[in-house]
């Protein structure tokens, strides 16, 4: 893996390599350690937004699915289970946190927020590292003109401007959810908060 991206900043001649990678919450700690000037980034959200979007990601992807068998093997190649008819949730190696909802609502996608989030700060609590492991607040990116300028000097990255844009997502939630499961991820949210840079 090192070689490899080596060979890419190589290629491409650049300094620094980005991979973004959902199966990398498991390597965490080896991921740092082997590459010891790496940061980990983490983004999260508000959960109820979130969850819609990962909802509506999932329901686009089964559409486009059953329209097109290709899609569904070309994912299954890649690895890739996040959504649609192939989805599969992250074994988090916990009974309690098993599914026992229909992907196509809400609250599932609540509850995916909730365990996964749940992982993330148990990873991030016992971590050696926590120095670089960033968990990156998209809504305080939404409200604070210089949270970007902060987190990129935090990686020590420069000459990034003009070159990033942001979209900022404010769907209407069309759904109803349950009530109790978005005041548990709520409380997760909080505690993501409190550890962002």
């Amino acid at each position: 893996y090192s070689k490899f991206i080596s060979l890419v900043c190589n290629r491409y001649e650049k300094k620094n390599y980005l991979s973004k990678n959902n199966n990398s919450i498991f390597r965490i700690n080896y991921i740092l350690n082997h590459f010891e000037k790496s940061f980990f980034i983490i983004p999260f959200r508000d959960p109820l937004s979130h969850s819609y979007s990962l909802l509506s990601q999932h329901l686009k992807f089964k559409d486009l699915q059953n329209q097109n068998k290709f899609i569904k093997n070309y994912m299954n190649w890649l690895g890739h289970y996040e959504f649609g008819l192939n989805h599969k949730t992250f074994d988090f190696k916990d009974k309690n946190l098993k599914l026992d909802l229909k992907s196509d609502s809400i609250n599932y996608w609540l509850q995916i927020w909730i365990n996964y989030y749940e992982y993330i700060l148990k990873i991030y609590n016992q971590s050696n590292n926590q120095n670089r492991i960033i968990l990156f607040n998209y809504n305080k990116l939404c409200d604070d003109n210089k949270y970007l300028d902060n987190f990129f000097f935090k990686i020590k990255i420069n000459n990034y401007k003009n070159k990033i844009k942001i979209n900022f997502n404010s769907k209407k939630i069309l759904t109803e959810y349950d009530d109790y499961k978005l005041q548990n991820a709520k409380y997760i949210y909080e505690k993501l908060k409190l550890k962002n840079f």
